[in-house]
């Protein structure tokens, strides 16, 4: 996938979360959250990164976030 592909998924994405109630400060707090958890705990899983931050996403979103940020 090149950039300019990553860039359509991405938007689509937000789009989508925005259409679901988000605020962008949302999307970017809860991913922001996401990549802290795993920084503190790089031997983490999905399953627990949910459980520590009380995220109501599903363990698949917090493995793409997690993807998308190169762990």
């Amino acid at each position: 996938m090149d950039s300019r592909q990553r860039r359509a998924v991405e938007r689509g994405r937000i789009i989508g979360m925005c259409e679901a109630g988000y605020s962008i400060s949302d999307i970017v707090g809860k991913t922001a959250r996401i990549r802290a958890a795993v920084e503190r705990n790089p031997f983490t899983n999905s399953v627990s990164v949910r459980e520590q931050l009380g995220q109501d996403v599903s363990d698949r979103t917090i493995k793409r976030r997690l993807h998308e940020s190169g762990y």
